[in-house]
C-alpha cells in the first residue's frame, strides 16, 4: 500500500489530484484524509527551464553556458512530448544565440 508522500508524488506525475487517484480504490479512508489537497504539477522539462530561467536571470558564464547547453540536449532527446520538445529547442538555440 503506497503511503501519502507516494500518492502526491504520482499525482504530480499524472497532474491530478491525490484523492483522485485514491477514489473508488481500496485506499485507507484515514490515510486518504491526510493526503494534501493539490501537489506541484511541473514536469522535469518544465522544472529544467525554470532553473535555467533563474540561472540565466543570475548571469551565465561560459563553463554554465556549457553545462546548460549539454543538459538542454539531453533533455531534448528525452523529451517525449513535442510541444516541450519544442521548448528545450527554443531554450537551447536561445542560449547559443545569448554567447
Amino acid at each position: 500500500m503506497p503511503g501519502e508522500r507516494t500518492i502526491a508524488l504520482l499525482a504530480g506525475v499524472f497532474k491530478s489530484e491525490p484523492h483522485e487517484l485514491v477514489a473508488g480504490t481500496d485506499y485507507p479512508v484515514a490515510k486518504a484524509e491526510r493526503l494534501p489537497v493539490v501537489v506541484t504539477r511541473y514536469t522535469e522539462v518544465e522544472l529544467q527551464l525554470r532553473l535555467l530561467a533563474l540561472d540565466a536571470e543570475r548571469g551565465l558564464d561560459d563553463r554554465a553556458r556549457d553545462d546548460w547547453e549539454h543538459r538542454l540536449r539531453v533533455l531534448g532527446k528525452e523529451a517525449e512530448d513535442r510541444r516541450e520538445a519544442g521548448a528545450v529547442a527554443d531554450a537551447l538555440k536561445a542560449l547559443r544565440e545569448a554567447r
